[in-house]
C-alpha cells in the first residue's frame, strides 16, 4: 500500500480530485485508510511540480471526506505465456 495523497475536491459530476505526493499509473486502485475501495486513477492532470490526480469513483456510495488521505493498491502483473504453435511445421 502507497500514499497517493489527499483529497483536494470533488467536482460536480463526482470525481475526486487528489494532491499528489508522486507519480501514480493510470489505472491503480485507490483505497482509504480502511481499506475500502474508492475508486480508479483516471487521469494526471496540472504542472509536474504539483499533479492532481483523477479518480473516477466505483459507486456512489464511497463517501470520501476533503484532506481524507488515499492509497493506492496495485493488481498484481498478471504471467503472460508465449502462444503455442499448433501449425505443423513442414519440411520441403
Amino acid at each position: 500500500m502507497k500514499k497517493i495523497g489527499k483529497v483536494g475536491l470533488i467536482t460536480r459530476t463526482g470525481k475526486i480530485l487528489v494532491d499528489s505526493d508522486g507519480p501514480v499509473k493510470l489505472g491503480t486502485i485507490a483505497v482509504n485508510r480502511q481499506i475500502k475501495k474508492v475508486g480508479k486513477v483516471v487521469d494526471v492532470i496540472g504542472p509536474t511540480t504539483s499533479p492532481k490526480i483523477v479518480i473516477s469513483p466505483t459507486n456512489a456510495e464511497a463517501s470520501v471526506r476533503a484532506e481524507e488521505e488515499l492509497y493506492s493498491m496495485t493488481k498484481k502483473k498478471s504471467r503472460r505465456h508465449k502462444k503455442k504453435d499448433y501449425r505443423k511445421r513442414r519440411s520441403y
